[in-house]
């Protein structure tokens, strides 16, 4: 099944799933309303080139509000509207970008290297469908909860970009060899990096994916204290054009948050 198919897929069960959210029949304070917010530790999987392979993690926010509808005392469906921060970087030896050079200082399509810092920020609205399923048990000073959730999601891009920074020697290869000019060998200078590049029209409008985690609740004033978990991963590459690369976003979230019942 391709990647497109899955994504039609997923968006169908994310329309399905919030039209039973709102038109289920209701019990005793079974609509919950909250918010939550927290660190993302996100990264790009896959790349199927050098310049789109060996990215780690980055820090960035993840934060939103969230309406859950309780089936049952242990089954609920909760529907969320989140803005994520996704992307990845790499630090030391690596491609350069097109047009770091002056025009004619090198051949065009001449692979060149630095060692520099290289983030690429992509900021999406995403509204995760989870299906939540929830432990009852007590620790003799009030009762916890513990809860696992999962689901798809499907990510809105709202901005990307690329920032880099380093002022670094260009080399010919990873291993550092220096780029001397014909005819007298002469070394280029070293280069400055810093820079803030939009990417936004090289990236897809639409990221599709699935996400789980665990966490638990316990009850504070009107409400309950949230404290969760996650991991999400794309199920789609986020490029438009695939010469520059397939890449599947993915990410690690802890968050706390504050519910009521409504």
């Amino acid at each position: 099944m391709s990647k497109c198919s899955i994504s039609r897929m997923l968006i169908i069960v994310l329309l399905l799933a919030s039209w039973a959210l709102v038109q289920g029949p209701l019990m005793a304070q079974s609509l919950w309303l909250g918010a939550r917010g927290g660190l993302s530790i996100p990264d790009l999987r896959g790349g199927n080139s050098e310049q789109t392979q060996g990215y780690s993690s980055r820090l960035g926010p993840d934060f939103g509000a969230f309406l859950r509808k309780e089936i049952s005392t242990s089954f609920a469906v909760q529907i969320e509207l989140l803005y994520a921060s996704q992307g990845g970087k790499k630090d030391g030896m690596q491609l350069i970008p097109d047009g770091s050079l002056p025009d004619g200082t090198v051949p065009p399509g001449t692979a060149l290297y630095a060692n520099y810092q290289n983030e690429t920020i992509m900021n999406y609205l995403e509204v995760p469908v989870l299906a939540r399923y929830t432990f009852n048990f007590a620790d003799g000073r009030g009762p916890i909860k513990l809860y696992v959730e999962g689901g798809p999601y499907i990510g809105f891009l709202l901005n990307a970009k690329t920032e880099t920074s380093g002022t670094s020697s260009i080399y010919l290869d990873k291993l550092g060899t220096p780029l001397a000019l014909p005819p007298l060998g002469t070394l280029l200078p070293p280069v400055d990096f810093t820079a803030s590049t939009p990417v936004t029209s090289d990236i897809k409008t639409i990221n599709a994916g699935i996400t789980g985690g665990l966490g638990v609740s316990t009850s504070l004033g009107p409400g309950s204290v949230i404290l969760d978990a996650r991991v999400t991963y794309g199920l789609t590459d986020v490029q438009r054009d695939p010469t520059n690369g397939k890449n599947n976003t993915g990410s690690f979230v802890i968050a706390i948050g504050y519910e009521i019942p409504i």
